[in-house]
């Protein structure tokens, strides 16, 4: 199990507690988590912070630990836990992801030996027809 108090999990409690919208989001981590802003100038100048912590969000969404709904943060079953971050999968998840990609890199490796061996028989079918040309001659010359 990982250390808490980290602000994602302020952010974690925050989003579970009060299920906001991105803006009161937003301004929670900018004015309470992080600080960077007094909550009067957070009020006065929105717009300075329009992609504050956009990215994270979305990291968040992406991996499935929190969704929304009608404009609404929440924190989904899997971000509750608290084997990780919400800027993770859980380890199963991650594995699964892993076993799925060495499947396909499997599938693409065996599909080209599979190209390498027809290579390989067409290689030697022409080298076959090389040598039996080269004994026509040979015998066409020795006639001759």
């Amino acid at each position: 199990m990982r250390q808490t108090n980290y602000k994602v999990d302020k952010i974690k409690d925050y989003i579970n507690e009060n299920n906001p919208k991105y803006s009161e989001l937003v301004r929670h981590i900018v004015v309470e988590i992080n600080g960077v802003a007094s909550s009067d100038f957070f009020d006065k100048n929105k717009s300075q912070f329009k992609g504050y912590y956009s990215t994270n969000i979305g990291t968040m969404r992406r991996k499935g630990n929190i969704w929304s709904k009608d404009g609404n943060y929440y924190v989904t079953k899997q971000g509750m836990s608290d084997e990780h971050s919400l800027y993770r999968k859980p380890k199963i998840d991650e594995l699964k992801d892993e076993i799925k990609h060495l499947k396909r890199h499997l599938k693409w490796e065996q599909n080209r030996r599979k190209d390498l061996q027809d290579s390989h028989w067409n290689f030697k079918i022409k080298i076959r027809e090389d040598r039996e040309i080269l004994e026509q001659i040979n015998l066409l010359s020795k006639t001759n």
